[in-house]
């Protein structure tokens, strides 16, 4: 059984933006709004339950509710940061179960390029990834974390292959592809339906 990780919400994240057509400029915003639910451990005070919703909970309104400041979301790299907290969140609930059939050759489901074919397929270039996260600053918060503890989060994926080291770009395993096509098909579906589709300008 392969886990879901903090590098699938940045897999997702990147393919997100892809599918929306967003420029590259907002990629590191979204990174680090993929990575601000699991951000509770940069404070001692807070657990999981803070920054998850319950069971049967509006995700999107949930998680629309604790982004911060309150202008981020005036601004386009806070609505980015939103919405991939919110794709974090569906991921969690679907993604999770969706990543235990991916093969155990394949630890994040996804492959370099040149060892399989890249058509139809989404492809992430974790050296862009990787620059970008490194380099976003902290701008937002999720409460009750601030931005800076969710910007320390990214430490632990900075560290970690693929990503750490990749040259190149990745593709999407068969069975990655599809977790990553739900959870987008879900996330959008939750934005339209909650009534936040201001978000996606």
């Amino acid at each position: 059984m392969t886990p879901i990780n903090l590098l699938h919400h940045l897999i997702e994240s990147e393919c997100l933006r892809q599918r929306l057509g967003w420029p590259e400029s907002v990629r590191g915003q979204m990174m680090l709004g993929a990575l601000a639910p699991d951000a509770h451990t940069e404070s001692p005070d807070h657990d999981r339950t803070y920054l998850h919703p319950r069971p049967g909970t509006e995700v999107a309104g949930y998680a629309i509710g604790k982004i911060t400041p309150p202008w981020a979301l005036d601004e386009r790299e806070g609505r980015a940061f939103a919405v991939s907290v919110i794709a974090h969140l569906v991921g969690d609930v679907g993604g999770r179960e969706m990543v235990k059939g991916l093969p155990a050759g394949v630890p994040n489901g996804i492959v370099p390029v040149g060892n399989a074919n890249a058509h139809g397929r989404w492809v992430v270039h974790l050296p862009a990834m990787r620059r970008d996260l490194a380099r976003a600053t902290a701008r937002y918060g999720m409460d009750p974390l601030t931005a800076e503890q969710i910007v320390e989060k990214r430490r632990d994926v900075l560290v970690r292959e693929p990503l750490a080291s990749a040259a190149g770009p990745f593709v999407a395993a068969e069975e990655m592809q599809h977790v990553i096509d739900t959870v987008i098909t879900d996330t959008l579906r939750l934005i339209h339906g909650g009534g936040a589709a201001y978000l996606l300008d």
